[in-house]
């Protein structure tokens, strides 16, 4: 029941043993059947390392049942001559009779036993049932219709390539795979395809994390492709298992492959994902252009950790992921009191610092002034100064005390060297963790250059004193 999982992990182990020869190589099996003929489907992924002074791979094929030779062939390639060996994909298809076989592959780059290596794939030719089956599965990475049929990886019109060691990393959102039904003759009934994905502990335990089912109609020959998002299972090994059902939901017969899933996000909120709790149903239901606004409006209060979550979301994240990360995020901000109580008030205060600083280019909490209003408050004061001798327009926030760093008497300065619209910038201030220039006062009279006290170039730090020259004053006192 396991062979295929097992077959996956020693073909994991031989592709790291290929290191040394130089070769690189990865072989995806699959069962199918045409007409009453089974056959294996070997699909092949081969390169040779950038150093390698050779361009030239052999491949020999060798089918072994019961410890003896029943079939043999042989391939030889030629990567393409570039400074970057591009992969050869090879497609072998082998009628074999009803029984277990071992495919042994062997590679060489250079016609030596020193650059020689070997991998198995177990493969086992089951009978069909009397009257409907099924094929193994293929997952794959490429699936999609061609009506090229000159194409070489394609079948029944399907062009495919497989998913590299059945493993989903964390940029592979969707599952694609393909499969094979079979029937004796035609039908006018259908069949309901239930499809199962489990999760397997290190005791083998499994559990269903999501199914889904389809009708279809019964046919001598039918190819099904499927696509699922999987972009929140998280990390783990999983089955996918398909299950043909009559209507009455009796079982006809049924096939599983394992895979591998990688995904650091979700791994994080796998156990808030879970959570059958009002604020968590709350959350989920909130309108997706709302969510995306409020992904951008907590920015100013996200953890520096967070971060590349934050980015992450912002560039690849689908909404149900983003309606869990503002359901942690307010969570944790409203200590499980009332998440959505926090998240009213914030919407409440991000609106209106939207409004009050929009300058044209983003929303208003995105510009300097907006994300300290959002991550410190309302300022206990503020110094808007338009005319001043030599400086560009600026505004001085103070704040008596910020909560968040302890610091009492903490001061902002923004100003507008492009002299259009709101676009203040933050120039200076005394808060840790924020923006600390000593030569901000040259850069704020940069119109006045003449007038800076020259020290070495580099460190000026003063402009001279002037009629109407008040930043310095404002600033310090």
């Amino acid at each position: 029941m396991f062979h295929r999982i097992l077959s996956l992990f020693f073909v994991l182990n031989c592709c790291t043993s290929s290191l040394l020869s130089q070769v690189h190589a990865y072989i995806q099996s699959t069962v199918f059947y045409q007409d009453e003929n089974p056959y294996v489907e070997l699909f092949y992924i081969m390169s040779i390392d950038e150093a390698s002074q050779s361009s030239h791979i052999a491949l020999q094929i060798l089918v072994k049942q019961n410890n003896e030779y029943v079939k043999a062939l042989k391939y030889n390639f030629n990567t393409q001559q570039s400074k970057k060996h591009h992969p050869i994909l090879h497609i072998e298809r082998i009628i074999l009779p009803i029984g277990s076989y071992e495919i042994e592959s062997v590679f060489n780059h250079s016609n030596s036993i020193e650059t020689e290596h070997r991998l198995l794939n177990p493969v086992e030719i089951k009978p069909k049932n009397a009257s409907i089956n099924i094929s193994e599965i293929q997952l794959c990475s490429t699936l999609k219709n061609t009506l090229d049929s000159t194409y070489k990886y394609q079948k029944n019109g399907i062009q495919y390539e497989p998913q590299l060691f059945n493993t989903y990393e964390p940029q592979d959102r969707l599952m694609q795979f393909y499969y094979e039904t079979y029937s004796n003759q035609e039908q006018k009934e259908s069949l309901i395809h239930h499809y199962i994905i489990e999760k397997i502990d290190t005791l083998l335990h499994r559990t269903k994390v999501i199914d889904w089912y389809k009708k279809k109609e019964i046919k001598r020959y039918n190819p099904v492709i499927i696509t699922q998002d999987i972009s929140n299972l998280p990390s783990g090994n999983y089955i996918l298992r398909i299950e043909l059902l009559k209507m009455d939901k009796s079982m006809v017969t049924k096939t599983e492959i394992g895979f591998i899933r990688i995904n650091p996000f979700w791994d994080r909120f796998v156990d808030v994902y879970y959570e059958e709790t009002a604020s968590r149903r709350f959350f989920e239901t909130l309108p997706n252009d709302t969510a995306q606004y409020m992904l951008k409006a907590i920015k100013p209060n996200v953890p520096s950790t967070d971060m590349p979550i934050l980015n992450y979301l912002k560039k690849n994240g689908n909404i149900a992921e983003i309606k869990l990360y503002l359901y942690d995020f307010f969570r944790k901000a409203s200590n499980d009191a009332s998440s959505p109580s926090k998240y009213f008030e914030y919407l409440n205060t991000a609106l209106a610092v939207d409004t009050r600083f929009n300058s044209g280019f983003g929303k208003g909490f995105e510009t300097d002034r907006g994300v300290i209003y959002m991550r410190y408050g309302n300022p206990s004061e503020i110094i808007p100064v338009d005319q001043d001798n030599g400086a560009f327009p600026y505004e001085i926030w103070l704040y008596n005390k910020i909560v968040k760093t302890n610091q009492v008497n903490v001061k902002f300065l923004f100003y507008n060297p492009d002299l259009a619209g709101g676009d203040f910038r933050l120039l200076h201030s005394t808060a840790r963790g924020e923006r600390n220039n000593p030569r901000w006062e040259p850069e704020l009279y940069k119109r006045v250059q003449s007038e800076i006290i020259q020290n070495d170039g580099i460190d000026d730090t003063k402009v001279q004193s002037n009629f109407h020259r008040r930043a310095r004053e404002y600033f310090d006192n």
